[in-house]
């Protein structure tokens, strides 16, 4: 925790993706330390504990670093849990990854939320629609972040306009509902390379002006003081100004550039 970061951010790999014909070799881990617990509920605590002890080691030691996970798109598919689970078919975080997404969110073990929805709009297991409006619904009291795939979003025509592709239905879906507090683009150098012009799209049109970043009060809800001695100076570059930091007495309250 030397490092000066605002955040420690972490992908979907908890327990391995399924493979054919192997299996995870933890026979002789669980019959120690199993307990007499399910198997796929102790694995899914493993990942709870990390997680959670993930949160609490980097708040403890710096309060203001935010950390969030980028978990597997389907939490759970309906035919698996026909209340929580949504409509698709696919490989699920709870059951396949044993990784416990509502729950990190619902007990605070992460600051926002990061689902990888990589998916087209129709996909036949996993449709972006179905799952993008999902999420919104299962948001819980964390932001939620969408998780877009450059590549896939461009290589496809918008199902209405065979012109276009898909980025302005995907970014309209997103802003047509409530609780998505903005996109994660993947991966970063699609958008460099500006494929589709998804780089130019967001630079001209999207995010275009700067937003404030989604409420965190649970790290901090005090307003900072007011500055002090602030004046204003004429430049040839415009107004030029400058102020002095109210003194803060711990890191939390303290200015920073």
């Amino acid at each position: 925790m030397r490092y000066d970061v605002d955040g420690i951010h972490i992908d979907d790999y908890f327990y391995p993706y399924p493979e054919n014909g192997l299996r995870i070799p933890d026979d002789q881990t669980y019959a120690r330390y199993g307990k007499g617990m399910d198997r796929g509920d102790w694995r899914r605590d493993n990942v709870n504990r990390f997680i959670r002890q993930m949160h609490d080691c980097i708040h403890a030691i710096k309060p203001w670093v935010k950390f969030g996970v980028s978990p597997f798109g389907i939490y759970r598919n309906l035919s698996s849990d026909p209340k929580v689970g949504s409509n698709t078919r696919g490989l699920q975080n709870y059951d396949d990854l044993y990784a416990d997404v509502l729950k990190w969110v619902d007990e605070g073990w992460v600051d926002y939320n990061n689902p990888q929805l990589y998916w087209e709009i129709g996909h036949p297991a996993a449709d972006y629609d179905t799952l993008k409006r999902w999420w919104s619904e299962h948001a819980g009291r964390r932001p939620l972040i969408i998780g877009q795939d450059v590549d896939r979003t461009v290589a496809k025509a918008d199902p209405a306009d065979p012109n276009k592709h898909r980025m302005e239905r995907k970014m309209a879906l997103q802003r047509s509902l409530p609780n998505i507090d903005g996109s994660g683009q993947w991966f970063a150098k699609a958008v460099v390379d500006n494929k589709g012009n998804y780089g130019t799209m967001l630079r001209n049109y999207y995010p275009r002006y700067p937003a404030l970043q989604p409420e965190m009060p649970w790290i901090d809800h005090k307003r900072p003081k007011k500055v002090r001695r602030l004046t204003a100076l004429w430049t040839e570059d415009g107004y030029m100004l400058s102020w002095r930091a109210s003194r803060g007495k711990s890191e939390m309250n303290r200015a920073c550039r």
